[in-house]
């Protein structure tokens, strides 16, 4: 029997997944493509006539056993991963959510929390889920977050901030729920306390960041962190590094703190009107134009990659 139409047909399938960053199904096709090969040695001789035949096939099983135990170790990395991550399949895409109404998106009222805490429910689910829509026709695959290499400026600095953030959250989450149940002077106290580290890290990050502006007094009530960091990318050059091993303990970190920021939502109503202010000023003034500007870098990066990938493809001139 004849196995190579075969094996093309199934090497083909493994490319589009592997492209598509559908890894577990990919690693799949590309051990069938190795067992496959394996059959072929057995049940044909190599000699003169075969040559061709053979030689294809070692170029497969090179080329194929060598790109699925890289996956294999993406796969095992993203286990042990902080956050824990892990595909399901079937693989399920959530659907966009359309955005909290609003008459003039550009003009939203800061105290409006609403917005905010919608995009970081979208944001969260590209972590969290094989991939997810955030906004009607821009998909963000969870692989985007797992590639190597990913330049992102002032690593060091941002996890030292972004640390210390998270570990006053912890301190102040159970008085956010102690307060919306009971208001107690303690509560308060706490929150009050939590208002100013928040206006802290916001001086901090426009310090290091270009993009992230000082806080001021006076209030403002332009919703346009989408506008400010437009073109951010390109002025990210002089302090970035890439360091694997950073990158995956910056994003665990940054996507804990909207993991409590999103159990913040629910009791935020609850809260005196001056610290709602302070939490959806900084989400939409800080915290959401620094997530921003990473989804541009790590998008950037992930299609980068898929057009070096199909190129390499396509000068080989590979026939499946």
């Amino acid at each position: 029997m004849d196995y190579l139409p075969i094996i093309r047909k199934i090497a083909t399938e493994a490319v589009e997944n592997d492209i598509g960053g559908i890894i577990p199904s990919a690693i799949g096709k590309y051990s069938q493509v190795l067992q496959l090969i394996d059959i072929c040695e057995q049940e044909m001789d190599r000699g003169p006539a075969t040559a061709a035949y053979f030689s294809e096939l070692d170029d497969f099983r090179v080329k194929y056993s060598k790109r699925m135990h890289i996956l294999k170790d993406v796969l095992d990395e993203q286990r042990e991963a902080p956050l824990n991550l892990k595909l399901t399949f079937p693989v399920h895409f959530e659907p966009y959510e359309e955005p909290p109404p609003s008459n003039d998106m550009e003009s939203f009222n800061v105290k409006d929390s609403k917005l905010c805490f919608w995009f970081l429910r979208l944001f969260i689910d590209t972590f969290r889920t094989p991939g997810a829509y955030v906004t009607p026709q821009l998909f963000i695959s969870q692989e985007v977050w797992l590639q190597k290499k990913c330049r992102v400026s002032c690593m060091g600095e941002r996890i030292q901030i972004l640390t210390s953030l998270r570990s006053s959250m912890d301190q102040v989450m159970p008085a956010v729920f102690d307060y919306a149940e009971f208001p107690s002077k303690h509560s308060m106290s706490v929150l009050q306390s939590f208002k100013e580290i928040m206006r802290e890290v916001h001086t901090e990050f426009s310090k290091i960041l270009s993009f992230v502006k000082a806080p001021v007094d006076v209030e403002r009530g332009r919703w346009g962190w989408f506008k400010r960091t437009v073109g951010t990318i390109s002025q990210m050059g002089k302090k970035s590094v890439e360091n694997d091993e950073l990158f995956l303990q910056y994003t665990a970190v940054y996507t804990s703190i909207v993991s409590l920021f999103i159990q913040f939502e629910t009791k935020v109503d609850s809260l005196p009107e001056d610290i709602r202010d302070a939490v959806t000023s900084f989400l939409n003034e800080c915290f959401i134009p620094i997530i921003h500007s990473d989804l541009g870098v790590v998008v950037q990066k992930y299609l980068e990659n898929v057009k070096n990938s199909v190129r390499r493809v396509a000068n080989k001139k590979l026939k499946f």
